[in-house]
């Protein structure tokens, strides 16, 4: 397993998908000798950051990750303020990394803080298709409300989804990866002051849907037919309406709506003797 000669009190500065700087501090006394720390013991130390964690790999080299994953998920090392940099072999071609993969919902406010949330406004958070409403009530400065004030307002209700950028701004990340993940935020009822449009969820910073998945549907207007079209012909006959294509098989009945009845096309297979066109009985 590598080691690595760390000295008491270095710092290791991390972000996680653009998010606000981790710092992560040596100290003596969380290893054995820290001149030689395990990749393991540095690991351990690491890994109590929220957003970054870490790991002695199948090699025995301490590994860095983000907790996030897929296509969004990115980590950047702040080499000038990691005093730790050069013990851990970072360079500057080893300072950003991102995912890969099949990602989450994600929706980043356009505002900045402070924000003028005043106590009761609310906005509603759907989160994979789950809805929460959220209030400001308690928890902030009224006027003047942090990045942080109201991320935790909104971790209340939906742990691990807002988080304060870079640039103080709220960010909002589905927990769910690809099909399913899914991110909305919608304004508060004309009663109530909305915090969606203080926070900057508006427009195109309102939704998130990456991978939108639909079933097939078929819609049954309920209109019934008057009139039913007969292959007379022991094979299939290709038909070509102004609804689209099919075959209809031999001596098969097809429900046809009265629109279709003068069709060039229908009228030469009648004219023909291929098909017949009769009153639906069930019309």
């Amino acid at each position: 397993m590598n080691t690595y000669r760390l000295r008491d009190g270095d710092t290791l500065v991390l972000s996680a998908d653009g998010g606000l700087w981790e710092t992560a501090t040596f100290v003596a006394g969380d290893f054995p000798d820290i001149r030689q720390a395990a990749a393991d013991e540095v690991a351990k130390v690491i890994d109590r950051l929220t957003w970054v964690r870490a790991f002695a790999n199948d090699r025995g080299a301490l590994e860095l990750a983000t907790r996030t994953r897929g296509g969004h998920a990115r980590l950047e090392v702040d080499l000038a303020a990691s005093s730790a940099a050069g013990a851990l072999g970072l360079t500057t071609a080893q300072v950003e990394a991102h995912g890969s993969g099949m990602s989450s919902a994600r929706l980043v406010g356009r505002n900045r803080a402070p924000f003028a949330l005043p106590k009761r406004a609310t906005m509603k958070l759907v989160v994979d298709d789950t809805a929460h409403e959220i209030k400001f009530q308690t928890g902030i400065t009224a006027g003047r409300a942090s990045v942080a004030e109201v991320v935790a307002v909104i971790e209340a209700g939906h742990p691990k989804v807002a988080r304060a950028t870079r640039e103080e701004r709220v960010a909002l990340t589905s927990p769910t990866i690809g099909f399913g993940s899914s991110l909305e935020v919608q304004p508060a009822d004309q009663s109530a002051v909305d915090a969606a449009a203080i926070l900057g969820f508006v427009g195109i910073a309102a939704i998130s849907r990456p991978y939108d998945a639909s079933p097939a549907r078929i819609i049954c207007s309920g209109h019934r037919t008057s009139m039913r079209l007969v292959n007379l012909t022991a094979g299939p006959i290709e038909l070509h309406l102004s609804s689209g294509s099919m075959l209809l098989p031999a001596r098969a009945a097809l429900p046809l709506p009265a629109s279709e009845v003068a069709s060039d096309s229908l009228q030469r297979l009648v004219a023909q003797g291929q098909v017949r066109l009769m009153a639906d009985e069930t019309g």
